[in-house]
């Protein structure tokens, strides 16, 4: 999940799909909540979630907005009570959901990244979607959180990624493990059936016999992420 920014440290712009993939990025099943950042870059709005360190690169997951509120009230997609949904509230007894905390920070002292170092991020390949997901929901387990996934088109395929998911081979380098697949949706969720080995992509979450993974689905690729051949 999202983490705090060091002084000194640059920022690695990476442009999500929504401002409900923010949300739902922020947010834990637990309704435990990460804070978004609203900064200035240039002439345009900035609604902004700290993501990944790598080196000195600070990953900072943003769209453009004009919302002009200081908490988002946000609603997970659950069989039965409704779609998923987020809007801007003046309090947090205004509607029930998760609360987001939106704060007005200016970082135009901060430096900007165009990339990550390869020195700093390796890229590795999973043959099969079944063992990204695997791994994500494993490493969710481990840290007693709602897994999730980052997911972007590339050159009509679906790239599903995730950072440092396998422990035993950590080390000082980030690990971007990523595999690709069929071109999908924009999908929130994708749901996981142990017992049969099988996932798909949904809109909704709260089936007790699946295992659910978010999915933040970004703009575009990641800048130091290279296509295979």
């Amino acid at each position: 999940m999202a983490s705090k920014t060091p002084h000194g440290k640059s920022m690695l712009y990476v442009k999500a799909a929504s401002m409900m993939d923010l949300c739902r990025y922020c947010c834990g099943y637990d309704f435990n909540t990460d804070m978004l950042l609203r900064t200035k870059e240039g002439k345009e709005t900035r609604i902004m979630a700290l993501g990944e360190q790598i080196g000195d690169v600070t990953l900072g997951y943003y769209v453009e907005s004009e919302g002009k509120g200081s908490i988002i009230s946000y609603k997970f997609p659950e069989y039965g009570k409704g779609p998923e949904s987020m809007e801007f509230v003046n309090s947090i007894e205004q509607q029930p959901g998760n609360y987001i905390s939106v704060i007005d920070l200016d970082l135009k002292g901060m430096k900007k990244a165009k990339e990550a170092s390869s020195k700093d991020i390796m890229l590795m390949r999973m043959e099969k979607p079944e063992s990204m997901i695997n791994a994500a929901i494993r490493k969710g387990l481990r840290g007693e959180a709602l897994p999730y996934l980052y997911s972007f088109a590339v050159k009509g395929y679906t790239v599903l990624c995730g950072f440092d998911l396998i422990d035993g081979l950590n080390d000082e380098k980030r690990m971007l493990y990523y595999t690709v697949m069929g071109k999908k949706k924009d999908e929130g969720f994708l749901r996981w059936s142990y017992t049969a080995n099988r996932f798909d992509f949904v809109d909704v979450i709260g089936e007790y016999s699946y295992i659910y993974v978010k999915i933040i689905n970004l703009a575009g690729p990641f800048s130091f992420f290279k296509m295979p051949d």
